[in-house]
């Protein structure tokens, strides 16, 4: 390898006497600047080779190939999950993820990401939506928004530590004991100080890597939850529960009006009905009663009107 370099470096100079455009071209062959922020995966005929953070890095035309990597510039990728609660409902999810690539494992990054960056986001995205489905399963929709701070806790640390703190209980100082998967979001919901200030030092830690970061080369920097929402079937089925209940009132309204009507105005259970659906408006015949006894004497006009 020293006699290469060594040819190459005579050539280099023999080269730079006669002909300096020549060395110039020759030497971005073979040399490329990676710039700050970056990093560079280089490759030999597909197969990873070496990694280098911003700098120069050496290599050989038609055998290598080089590909720069953003570290510094974070990525969010948005997440969709839709999970049915304890009682039924179905809930939509809305999520963020924001990450970075880790340089420790940028080769397993660049790999998972080379083809196709969405479809990458989207394996990234499943297994916290697999979590979030399996909390909501064992809760209400009342509950869950009532500790929807506690499901922010439980989603980051699924996705940033190693070791999820319902599961290992003395990362919060507390002794290990059996959570059953319906009581892990009292947990998270009860230890939330605790939790949060684990949380909080996760950066502090750069040894501890979460299944998600070390699976895919990446560093989660954090999960957002940005809201939760009835799905469309949900609240289409609210909307006929509120419409039936509406309908339910305005027919028991009705019966106990046209009851009034025959008790206290002595009218025909016929005349009675008319009169409820003429203060309902919702007649149309021309006959008009006099009726006494609601709220006084008042003229109803089945058209709609009284006086």
């Amino acid at each position: 390898m020293n006699f290469i370099m060594m040819g190459l470096l005579i050539l280099l100079l023999s080269m730079a006497l006669f002909k300096p455009a020549l060395v110039i071209a020759f030497v971005n062959s073979w040399v490329q600047i990676i710039p700050f922020g970056y990093a560079a995966i280089r490759t030999c005929f597909g197969k990873f080779s070496k990694k280098k953070k911003s700098g120069l890095i050496f290599t050989v035309p038609i055998l290598h190939k080089i590909e720069l990597v953003p570290l510094e510039l974070p990525s969010s990728a948005p997440i969709i999950a839709s999970a049915q609660t304890k009682d039924g409902d179905l809930v939509d999810f809305e999520v963020e993820l924001e990450y970075k690539v880790d340089f420790s494992f940028i080769e397993t990054y660049f790999y998972a990401v080379k083809d196709n960056k969405d479809q990458f986001e989207k394996m990234v995205a499943s297994s916290i939506i697999t979590l979030i489905g399996n909390i909501a399963s064992t809760k209400t929709l009342d509950q869950l928004y009532q500790q929807r701070e506690a499901l922010w806790l439980a989603i980051n640390c699924h996705a940033r530590l190693s070791k999820m703190p319902h599961i290992d209980q003395t990362l919060i100082g507390l002794p290990v004991k059996h959570i059953k998967s319906d009581k892990v979001l009292d947990f998270y919901d009860k230890q939330k100080k605790a939790i949060d200030e684990l949380v909080k030092k996760e950066e502090e830690n750069k040894n501890d890597y979460s299944a998600i970061e070390l699976r895919y080369g990446i560093d989660v920097k954090t999960v957002g939850l940005i809201k939760i929402t009835f799905s469309k079937e949900t609240q289409e089925a609210i909307n006929k529960k509120k419409g039936d209940e509406s309908m339910a009132k305005a027919a028991e309204f009705k019966i106990n009006l046209i009851k009034r009507f025959q008790e206290e105005c002595k009218l025909s259970p016929e005349a009675a009905k008319q009169a409820a659906e003429a203060s309902l408006k919702q007649t149309t015949k021309n006959d008009a009663y006099s009726v006494l006894g609601l709220q006084g004497a008042i003229n109803v006009d089945l058209r709609g009107k009284s006086e």
